[in-house]
């Protein structure tokens, strides 16, 4: 390196000898590459340099060109008909290594030539080189022999775009006829940019993901998601993820835009400019919804009230419930990751699954399933069935006192839904009935039911908590049990009784034995 100072309007002339002197450089017969820099504006100093063969006769110029980084250089035509030959120059600008791809298009195909070179590195190949070497390429590609034309572009050795530091000299030249014409490189440049939502809409916590996009030259749109700078037009909403490009993690219900800056090649036609640079932004909108994570209890009865915490995020202070058809929510208390309400299920819903949503600062959330029970079946609670040992009893009939056998069964009886699953609602009304004795060899007669008279209701009678309520006494006493002073057994005499619990009417089918009471068959 030296420096140099001219006054103005002053020239400078440097043989290749005097610049070797002034770089201290050995004397060199091979290939040199020179930069420049100055101190002023663009078009403050002109430059131009030229080749003169043994006689110090001019050759051919030299174009310079400036340099600076780049996405893309357009290496414009190549040419290797009729004596002809292309050869490409390259010097890394850069502090540190650099990966290429020279991609060299022609007629059928392109031909991808991976470049290394290390920081102050250069390189010159030929084309009709890499032609004859006839080696596939990464993509097991070759040039066919008889390929005589093509364009080539230099960029960076990356499926996405990169800012390349290199200079580039491209020229053709042909020893036959002594003639050697350079190319002037040009940049490739972008005309327009855009946002695009990939996911424009998540819940609470979760991420929505865009995209940038830049217009090539070219006419295609290429990724520019992780060269672009993110920003979110509302931090209280959403904020930029810190592990994914072009991500923003929701916040609080609300919208915001997505916005995209990019720095971009502008691009130029015209030797010696530098490849130009143009900031461009554009944004597009988004999405943060309340999010539901669960429903505690996921279900309930028709015709009751079930006190339910659904829990999430992002639900403020002023949500409201959308609970399903028949199902009306009253919120008791909220807070942003939960909500306490009672679900009021109509006696008239339908059974099955009702969706549940949260609305807040007027965006919906995801939908939850809160199933709506219809007492559909009663089981016997383990533990709590017992039936007495057969033995005298009395009973009284038409205002006559009567002396028979009999046995009392009683059990706690769970109500279950359409599905098998145990109704736990508390406050469901229950009282029974009973249909005709058929056939009835032990010649009873009336029953003891819930509520008075017989077969009426409801009488206050409820489910506890758990679903559950006690069936009191099946109870059995019939003379035909006793003979001759001893209990017999005998029977069955056979009767529906049909249990009402909340919106559902459950039958029953009761067998009673002079030494057993049967429900179901059991």
């Amino acid at each position: 390196m030296f420096d140099a100072t001219l006054a103005a309007r002053q020239a400078s002339h440097w043989t290749p000898e005097e610049l070797s002197t002034e770089l201290g450089l050995p004397k060199s017969s091979g290939m040199i590459n020179l930069v420049f820099s100055y101190q002023g504006g663009p078009s403050d100093v002109i430059m131009a340099s030229g080749s003169i063969d043994q006689t110090k006769s001019y050759v051919f110029e030299i174009i310079m060109k400036g340099v600076g980084k780049s996405i893309a250089t357009l290496l414009k035509d190549w040419d290797v008909s009729n004596g002809n030959d292309t050869m490409i120059s390259l010097l890394n600008l850069d502090e540190k290594g650099q990966d290429f791809w020279v991609t060299l298009f022609f007629d059928g195909g392109q031909y991808k030539l991976p470049v290394h070179l290390k920081a102050g590195g250069s390189t010159t190949f030929n084309i009709s080189e890499t032609i004859m070497l006839q080696q596939p390429d990464s993509d097991g590609h070759k040039i066919p022999p008889a390929t005589l034309h093509g364009t080539a572009v230099l960029s960076a050795a990356s499926p996405d775009p990169q800012w390349v530091n290199v200079g580039v000299s491209i020229g053709i030249f042909n020893v036959s006829t002594a003639t050697c014409g350079g190319h002037c490189p040009y940049c490739a440049n972008f005309t327009a940019f855009r946002v695009q939502a990939d996911q424009g809409t998540a819940p609470v916590g979760q991420d929505t993901q865009f995209s940038s996009w830049a217009l090539s030259s070219s006419g295609g749109w290429v990724d520019y998601t992780l060269q672009s700078t993110w920003f979110s037009s509302n931090i209280q909403v959403a904020q930029p993820s810190g592990s994914t490009v072009g991500a923003f993690t929701g916040v609080s219900p609300g919208s915001f835009a997505a916005e995209a800056f990019a720095t971009l090649p502008a691009g130029s036609d015209t030797c010696p400019d530098y490849c130009d640079t143009m900031d461009w932004d554009a944004s597009a909108n988004g999405t943060i919804t309340p999010r539901i994570d669960s429903i505690s209890p996921a279900q309930g009865a028709a015709g009751a009230i079930t006190s339910v915490t659904i829990s999430g995020q992002g639900f403020g202070t002023s949500a409201s419930i959308s609970a399903g058809s028949n199902v009306s929510a009253s919120i008791t208390s909220i807070n942003d990751t939960q909500i306490h309400a009672n679900f009021t299920v109509s006696s008239s819903a339908s059974g099955g699954n009702q969706s549940v949503s949260v609305t807040a600062s007027g965006e919906s959330s995801n939908t939850l399933n809160f199933y709506v029970q219809i007492p559909s079946s009663l089981s016997i609670v383990s533990g709590t069935d017992s039936t007495a040992s057969e033995a005298q009893c009395t009973f009284t009939s038409g205002g006559q006192q009567f002396t028979g056998c009999g046995v009392t069964r009683s059990f706690t009886y769970q109500v279950n839904d359409q599905a098998g699953n145990a109704v736990q609602s508390a406050g469901l009304q229950v009282w029974d009935s009973f249909g005709t004795v058929s056939p009835n060899p032990l010649n009873i007669g009336g029953f003891n039911t819930t509520c008075t008279p017989a077969n009426t209701g409801p009488c206050g009678v409820t489910t506890n908590s758990a679903g559950q309520f006690a069936e009191l006494a099946l109870s059995v006493c019939s003379t035909v049990c006793l003979s001759n002073g001893v209990c017999v057994t005998g029977g069955p005499s056979v009767v529906n009784q049909t249990w009402h619990v909340g919106t559902g009417s459950i039958t029953q089918n009761i067998s009673y034995y002079c030494q057993k009471v049967l429900v179901n068959g059991n």
